[in-house]
């Protein structure tokens, strides 16, 4: 039990949303030492153009610690977790920005790709360098940097017309996801492979002619590569669907996971878990015809080997959306992106493992000895009433945590031997608690919904 606990509040659960004067969206977030790290792009207004790059440091409940402006203007379009930092690709103007942020928000370096813009870039990042690709007027271009932003080589390439939609690296080799256009409303699914100089070494088609399709993401490890594409095409309706792919390194598709509904699924990004599954962020709009103008932020679990595990959805009354994710040592997940509720703010989630803000790994707990049953589940009332079973007389501590692992409520009271009826005033919000009961020597824990409560 006390493993829950520690659990509980070393590494809560919760739903913030970071308020700003004009419309924010957060793309990017990572664990570190004493909370995480948030990279966000600020505009005036609705629809405006991204005009400042800022990062944020919070504690371990998502409260904003410290926020850092970038000396540049623009937009961040891919970030990467960089040696001790993050390192983010700006799409300034006429030209690209790459800048590496410490885990304190620190500006360490900026690089810039003057006349060079790489549009839709993506980034990776393996030991001592990292490798930015995407787009210079239709063809492709790839930059390799050092850890301190010098440019090891940026090469264009003007024969491959090529729509860049992920990179990874692995054994040294470059691997770049994107698309190239095909007549008619069709779009073709490639890989290119290249050394860690710039040499083409190979191109691989891995879909043609199915439809349009919008690669998001590749990873490679030593099981395959695994690539996330939105598709839509008439096998689906010509309606948005998310699909997983697994290929083997002959490019050949071994298993494709689906994620599919009655609407519109996009999919922004995914994470390789430490069990060999997956786990995907997006949006979706599969929701009823009188609300086609909003959207839910969404969660997707996929297993090793390509099943689709579950889905969460999170939203209000107006158009959220999930952009980015990654993992967190307890084996929850960090997501990133935005609620359009009062312009756009920035929302940041931190789950559990299964994708609940509400921590489901906490179970009721008592021995034999010392026992604690709710009367009344929900609480609808404004006491916590439950029976407590003790062996001997004494002074016992009740403590209720809130979803976050904060303690909101704490209360000692004497008990007796036998059963003891405890009333506890519990005036606090309405939610999920976890209630601990302990002595010196034993404890016991139960959860709590309360459905009225004060405020």
């Amino acid at each position: 039990m006390f493993v829950v606990l520690a659990f509980l509040t070393g590494f809560p659960c919760f739903s913030s949303i970071i308020h700003t004067e004009g419309a924010q969206t957060l793309v990017y977030s990572t664990q570190t030492a004493s909370g995480y790290s948030l990279v966000g792009s600020l505009s005036s207004g609705w629809g405006g153009v991204p005009e400042t790059v800022v990062v944020y440091t919070t504690d371990q409940y998502g409260m904003v610690v410290s926020q850092t402006a970038a000396s540049f203007s623009g937009e961040p379009v891919s970030t990467v977790k960089f040696q001790d930092g993050i390192a983010v690709i700006c799409d300034s103007s006429e030209e690209t920005v790459v800048t590496l942020f410490s885990s304190s928000g620190l500006e360490m370096w900026k690089t810039q790709f003057t006349g060079e813009p790489l549009v839709n870039a993506e980034a990776a990042a393996d030991g001592a360098y990292m490798v930015a690709a995407g787009n210079v007027s239709g063809f492709l271009q790839v930059a390799e940097l050092d850890i301190l932003g010098n440019i090891l080589w940026n090469t264009n390439y003007p024969s491959i017309t090529f729509s860049v939609g992920g990179v990874s690296l692995y054994n040294d080799i470059i691997f770049i996801l994107g698309t190239f256009e095909e007549p008619g409303w069709n779009s073709s699914v490639c890989i290119i492979t290249m050394n860690s100089e710039g040499t083409v070494l190979e191109q691989h088609t891995v879909f043609s002619g199915e439809g349009k399709m919008f690669p998001r993401a590749i990873s490679v490890v030593d099981s395959g590569i695994y690539i996330l594409v939105n598709a839509i095409t008439e096998e689906n309706n010509m309606i948005g669907e998310v699909r997983l792919v697994k290929l083997n390194y002959s490019m050949e598709p071994q298993w494709t996971g689906v994620l599919s509904g009655t609407g519109w699924e996009t999919a922004t990004g995914m994470v390789l878990l430490a069990d060999g599954g997956f786990a995907v962020s997006g949006w979706s709009n599969s929701i009823p015809f009188s609300e086609s103008d909003r959207s839910d932020l969404s969660i997707s679990r996929f297993s090793g080997s390509g099943e689709l595990v579950w889905v969460r959805h999170y939203g209000g009354v107006s158009a959220d959306y999930g952009l980015s994710l990654s993992a967190v040592s307890d084996g929850g997940l960090l997501v990133t992106g935005c609620s359009t509720e009062d312009l756009y703010q920035g929302w940041f989630l931190k789950t559990d493992s299964l994708g609940f803000l509400e921590p489901q790994s906490v179970q009721d707990y008592s021995s034999g000895e010392f026992s604690a049953v709710l009367l009344t589940n929900p609480i609808v009332s404004e006491f916590l009433s439950f029976v407590l079973s003790c062996t001997e007389p004494g002074v016992v501590k009740v403590t209720m945590y809130d979803t976050a692992g904060r303690s909101v409520a704490t209360y000692t009271t004497a008990v007796t031997y036998g059963e003891n009826l405890l009333n506890l005033s519990a005036s606090v919000p309405a939610g999920v608690y976890c209630v601990l009961v302990s002595n010196t020597e034993n404890q016991s824990v139960f959860r709590a919904v309360v459905c009225r409560g004060g405020r």
